[in-house]
Parts: structure tokens; sequence; C-alpha cells
């Protein structure tokens, strides 16, 4: 976020299964950013569904790419927790527990998309 810009962050966008709507993200952005008045909009791009090429088409900057994050996976419930969350070596130990896997995911880019540009 620039300094002073009013800034959100698009979590996610999806579409139901089977079904498109043409511009669908193009026009949500729009009213979003006309309603609350926005200089910027930030997304992330999980680069292990897509590299962010539509972003890039929809006017978003590339700012950064992460490396790949560590999450570990409950098998029973399928919870996704990052490593992060484990602050000592006990709880970093549940990672060889068969109810645990640990994972890497691909990373990802960070975009935002810039309004009212001077």
């Amino acid at each position: 976020m620039r300094n002073g810009a009013k800034s959100a962050e698009l979590i996610r966008f999806c579409n139901l299964s089977g079904s498109r709507v043409v511009g669908g993200l193009t026009k949500l952005i729009g009213h979003f950013k006309n309603l609350y008045q926005l200089d910027e909009l930030m997304t992330y791009c999980d680069l292990e569904w897509s590299n962010g090429d539509n972003f890039k088409k929809l006017g978003f900057t590339e700012i950064e790419t992460s490396t790949p994050t560590e999450f570990i996976i409950n098998l029973n419930t399928w919870q996704r927790t990052h490593y992060s969350q484990f602050r000592n070596k006990n709880d970093w130990d549940i990672r060889n527990k068969d109810d645990y896997q640990t994972v890497l995911n691909m990373g990802s880019i960070k975009f935002i998309k810039y309004f009212n540009e001077k």
C-alpha cells in the first residue's frame, strides 16, 4: 500500500463450476472500486493454479513472487496450518505424526492494481 492510499485486498474470486460470467471479475472490481473510492487493489495469485496472466490483462502490476511455503495438513479435518503457527519443538514435531502431512506450495505472486495514477 502506498502512503495514504485507500487500499483493499481481493482475497478470493471463483465461479460456480460449469458456469462463466463474461467480464465478471472486471465488473466486480469496477463496482467495488467505485463503491469504496479505492486508490489500489491488492491480490495474490497461487502459483499452483495460475501464472497470473489474467491479472496482468486486467491491469494489475506484479510486485513480488514469494518462495514456496510449508504447511501442515491435518489428514482427519483437512485443516491447513502455516508452519509458523507451530511455536516450539513439541508443536513442530506434530509433522511426524500419522494424522499430519507436511506439504509445500509453489509460492505466490503479489499483484496490485493502481487506480487514479497521476
